[in-house]
């Protein structure tokens, strides 16, 4: 059974946002609010010894950085939101954070009557850009007037540093809140709050931003409705007319969606599709009146729901929290007033998979055997659980993050699962994976 543990309390922030795990640190920013000098910060955090640097020693006045992307072909990350300039004046800001110097550069927009913060972004990579949603108010000190407040952004990964390349491609008509944005395969898709209305859920093709097809609008004027994926999966939550939590999922690019009850929603509560773990959904409902967040995970296979907690101490809202590639997913929790916490969710023992090949240089149209062995931390093998095999070719687009399914097999009691492959006469590299979903 899953365990939480908090690993870090903040006494000077009530809003700490986890980014990414990398080399055992968690990388995290602190927002200004619960700060008596309104100071934000950029820091990390050392897991094995809860040792705290600080990358912004100083501070950054008004700062509030909501959620970051790992812009790992770069080696940075992109935190995305507001600070003050020299002048007091709040404007949308992007944050880079260098991952082999830890070197902090802040680039603002320079023009506040045109871009509002930023709330939400996802990277495509596919097109070498940040696409970056605003919000429709905010700190920003004179919002944005242009026409309304709900803008889309592209902004060119090779000129992040520069906004007089970020360019706005899309006015929400109902002045909306870009709450979060996800890319499953050639479709981005994102949360919608329309102040007023109600919450919606809308995709548009990577190859026009300009038209949006609602998917689903919530039932009532909640602005929780977090969208998350991967190539695999794509979800979101709503609240539908009685109340309920629903976790909605696709496995097949949103051709279909499955719909699960998670649980009752506290009034005037939010449900947070957190993060996608494998076959998981991690799901958090806050109940903002008593100021606690109960944790649920939903099984996308069997369609079950669990309950991993109850009464968690805080608010988890705004960022999805920062998997560390194994077991454990870091989040934060907002308060009211400090102090705040960053918790730790420890699924199950560590699996380790590891894949051999029985000719690692084959001939073309050569059958070569695929050989994934799963064992937990211990050294222990597992028996009956799937594995999916992958072949990743020089040319697959990196919004296919796993590649081309080519198999899957079910580990014997050594936990081995073996597959065999035709390797093709026309292609020269071939790399493969081997994923365990459990």
């Amino acid at each position: 059974m899953p365990t939480i543990a908090q690993v870090l309390s903040i006494s000077d922030s009530k809003e700490p946002l986890p980014y990414l795990v990398k080399n055992g640190f968690l990388y995290f920013g602190q927002n200004y609010g619960g700060n008596p000098n309104d100071l934000g910060y950029v820091k990390k955090l050392e897991i094995a010894t809860s040792n705290v640097t600080n990358l912004t020693p100083d501070g950054l006045h008004g700062w509030a950085h909501w959620k970051a992307v790992h812009d790992y072909k770069n080696n940075r990350l992109i935190a995305y939101g507001e600070m003050m300039d020299e002048n007091d004046v709040f404007r949308a800001t992007l944050t880079l954070i260098d991952l082999i110097n830890d070197a902090v550069s802040n680039v603002l927009h320079p023009n506040t009557g045109d871009c509002n913060e930023f709330i939400s972004a996802v990277l495509d990579y596919k097109n070498g850009r940040l696409i970056v949603g605003e919000r429709p108010y905010g700190g920003v000190t004179t919002g944005s007037q242009y026409p309304n407040g709900g803008g889309l952004w592209t902004i060119p990964l090779s000129s992040l540093t520069d906004p007089s390349t970020w360019s706005r491609v899309y006015e929400d008509p109902d002045n909306a809140e870009w709450s979060s944005m996800a890319i499953n395969r050639d479709t981005v898709y994102a949360s919608l709050f329309r102040s007023g209305t109600k919450s919606v859920v809308a995709k548009a093709s990577l190859t026009d931003l300009t038209t949006w097809t609602v998917i689903v609008s919530s039932n009532r004027n909640d602005r929780h409705c977090y969208v998350d994926g991967d190539d695999d999966i794509i979800a979101f939550t709503t609240v539908d007319s009685e109340g309920n939590v629903e976790v909605h999922f696709s496995k097949d690019g949103g051709a279909s969606w499955s719909v699960v009850d998670v649980a009752p929603a506290p009034t005037n509560a939010g449900a947070d599709v957190i993060k996608i773990i494998g076959k998981y959904i991690v799901v958090f409902i806050q109940d903002v009146a008593n100021n606690t967040t109960d944790i649920y995970l939903v099984d996308t296979e069997n369609l079950t729901v669990t309950q991993l907690y109850s009464g968690l101490s805080g608010v988890v809202g705004h960022n999805r929290g920062a998997f560390d590639g194994s077991q454990k997913l870091y989040f934060g929790a907002t308060t009211e007033a400090p102090p705040s916490y960053i918790y730790e969710l420890a699924f199950d023992s560590k699996r380790v998979l590891t894949l051999t090949i029985s000719n690692p240089k084959p001939a073309p149209n050569e059958v070569i055997t695929l050989t994934a062995t799963l064992k937990d931390e211990a050294g222990n093998p597992i028996q009956g659980v799937e594995i999916e095999f992958y072949r990743v070719q020089a040319s697959n687009e990196h919004n296919n993050i796993y590649g081309d399914l080519i198999g899957t097999a079910t580990t014997d009691a050594n936990g081995n699962a073996s597959i065999q492959y035709t390797v093709p006469s026309t292609i020269e590299k071939l790399w493969f994976r081997a994923i365990y979903k459990g």
